[in-house]
């Protein structure tokens, strides 16, 4: 074909309301599809990655096609065929922040490229175009060998000479996983469409279960160092858990799925002890501290200073609170995509790039500057939950900024950002 032209359909096959996977398409896929280089995906998939490699191959030499993406294409899940794209593609044109489909309730962008490989092209220029509105003002060109140096070879605008030395002193320190390791940083409950047969109200179990506050939605954590408001309670039904599993695995069996659909609880021991809870879903990074017993469900994570293995961090929960919820963090975690946001789309922040983010050490001695503060706002906020506590945040704010050594101007590139 000289051009391809086209709007793929857009089939998760891995989130929550994914479409099923059976095991032979799976092993056909990971077969005859190149992109795939890693098999432990098992199935962690879209089909615009498979109609994207189509494409590639089906090109007549130095031909064109065009395609019409959900900007989710820019999301963790999509790496290696961004990566197979870098490699065995030329892309001449990206167009983002398209959102002009009705009732289409997420951005979309525009992908032209020919299956000219890059190492034929010494210097590819894209074409790239980081606002549909306003396109002509927005233009930039961009070295395509740059996308494919870096990690999850994000198809993204390069940064200023400003933000990359900001970006170099804050990465000097250790990532979020470096300092809480294993399992201390997690996911919540994983109740699979079954939320209502574990609230108190509904549940029918004989048993004695433990009873758990429940965070529900953004509602019950809507700021910064909030309280946990209004949460319904929820019952660590282990039994529940087992009985719906098992029918989840008799289905899969009969419908020959390699993975079946399954209920997670947590952590009982990380819901009962202290804890942050962060927010999967927002434009900036909005966590909590609480010691009340307590779960959420999978829109949350949670970190604990330490597991049921005995494993346990040098941070305190209550630094580490200060240091996510400061300005610098959230401009990191915006600049560096680590939140994904977009007009329509949902600002989403995945936890393996979340563990990333580079968290400053200090001696137990001296994060108790910052963990005096916390505990100002966390009490004014446990009295009230609209306390107006924006000069403690500054105050953590300037801490911050002098912990990852920033200079005034540095300080103020992330202040206007804010």
């Amino acid at each position: 074909f000289d051009v391809v032209i086209g709007n793929p359909p857009f089939i998760s096959y891995y989130a929550r309301r994914s479409a099923k996977l059976d095991t032979a398409t799976l092993r056909y896929y990971q077969a005859n599809y190149d992109f795939i280089t890693d098999t432990k995906l098992d199935g962690k998939f879209n089909s615009i990655m498979f109609f994207i490699e189509r494409a590639c191959k089906i090109l007549s030499s130095n031909a064109s096609t065009f395609f019409i993406l959900d900007i989710a294409f820019n999301d963790v899940p999509y790496r290696y065929i961004r990566k197979y794209l870098l490699e065995n593609s030329s892309i001449i044109k990206l167009l983002t922040g398209l959102s002009e489909f009705e009732n289409v309730y997420s951005d979309q962008i525009l992908l032209q490229f020919t299956n000219e490989p890059l190492e034929k092209r010494n210097n590819n220029l894209v074409h790239y175009y980081s606002n549909f509105k306003n396109a002509k003002l927005n233009y930039h060109e961009v070295e395509q060998k740059l996308w494919l140096s870096n990690k999850l070879f994000a198809f993204a605008l390069p940064h200023d000479n400003n933000s990359e030395a900001i970006f170099i002193k804050i990465e000097k320190f250790a990532s979020l996983h470096e300092s809480f390791p294993s399992k201390l940083v997690r996911t919540c409950l994983s109740l699979a469409g079954h939320e209502d047969e574990f609230l108190l109200e509904n549940n029918k179990s004989k048993r004695i279960n433990p009873i758990l506050n429940y965070i529900q939605n953004a509602k019950n954590l809507p700021e910064r160092y909030s309280k946990i408001l209004n949460p319904v309670q929820v019952v660590y039904d282990e039994e529940l858990k087992d009985k719906l599993n098992q029918f989840y695995r008799k289905d899969a069996y009969n419908e020959i799925r390699r993975q079946p659909k399954a209920l997670g609880l947590g952590s009982l021991f990380a819901f009962t002890h202290p804890k942050l809870f962060v927010r999967q879903s927002a434009d900036r990074i909005i966590a909590t501290y609480t010691d009340v017993d307590c779960a959420a469900n999978t829109s949350f994570y949670i970190i604990s200073e330490k597991d049921e293995d005995g494993i346990e961090s040098k941070i305190s929960l209550k630094y580490l609170l200060a240091i996510l919820n400061s300005k610098l963090l959230s401009f990191y975690a915006l600049e560096k995509k680590i939140i994904i946001t977009g007009d329509k789309k949902q600002p989403q922040m995945m936890i393996k790039p979340f563990k990333t983010l580079p968290i400053a050490t200090l001696p137990t001695k001296d994060q108790k500057s910052f963990v005096a503060i916390v505990d100002k706002i966390l009490s004014a906020k446990e009295k009230n939950s609209k306390a107006d506590t924006s000069e403690l945040e500054k105050q953590i704010d300037k801490m911050v900024y002098k912990l990852y050594e920033l200079t005034d101007e540095e300080i103020a590139i992330i202040e206007n950002k804010n």
